[in-house]
């Protein structure tokens, strides 16, 4: 196999720091699939409880998507792909959600954690003053489509800042704003 290819390395979902911490934070239980279906299945790890497959590509998440749109059609399941960091970069996200036969990709999604520590999955700023329409909440259970969980510009700054801090430090519940001030929320 060649290292350009957008499948998923077999153990690679779960060496990663990224999907460990998401994975304890949410409360997921995330077993491996097995060996024997092959890939791309076989690179990526399953959350029974929510029907969510997880698994980590270090290229393009637009190949990565079309890589798992028929394993997701295949198992009627929904996935979460995390492009992994470079450097110093912060991990990117693509959501898959299979509905009654379909496959509907939310991509360029990066991570928010309010203020009780609620991991969400929300678009990057795709207007001036940072708001978007909806995100995506984490649980043990589901993935569910909400409204973004900010009111305002600094609120979603405030996310984007304990989001690296949980990634980067284990650091959850903090109330602190981004510069260690007071909160804004």
């Amino acid at each position: 196999m060649n290292d350009n290819e957008p499948w998923p390395r077999i153990g690679q979902a779960m060496n990663s720091h990224v999907v460990r911490t998401l994975a304890q934070a949410a409360g997921w239980r995330l077993t491996d699939m097995p060996a024997d279906l092959g890939l791309p299945l076989a690179g990526c790890l399953y959350s029974e409880a929510n029907h969510l497959l997880v698994t980590t590509m270090n290229g393009n998440l637009a190949a990565s998507i079309a890589v798992m749109d028929s394993a997701l059609l295949a198992t009627r399941s929904d996935a979460l792909i995390v492009r992994t960091p470079s450097a110093d970069a912060m991990p990117g996200f693509a959501l898959g959600l299979w509905h009654s036969g379909r496959v509907t990709w939310h991509w360029m999604l990066t991570l928010w954690v309010d203020v009780d520590a609620g991991l969400w999955l929300v678009p990057t700023p795709d207007k001036r003053d940072g708001t978007a329409a909806s995100g995506f909440r984490l649980t043990a259970r589901h993935l569910r489509v909400e409204e973004v969980p900010w009111r305002t510009a600094h609120e979603r700054a405030d996310g984007l800042v304990r989001a690296i801090r949980l990634l980067v430090h284990g650091e959850r519940g903090t109330t602190s704003g981004p510069a260690g001030g007071e909160d804004r929320s």
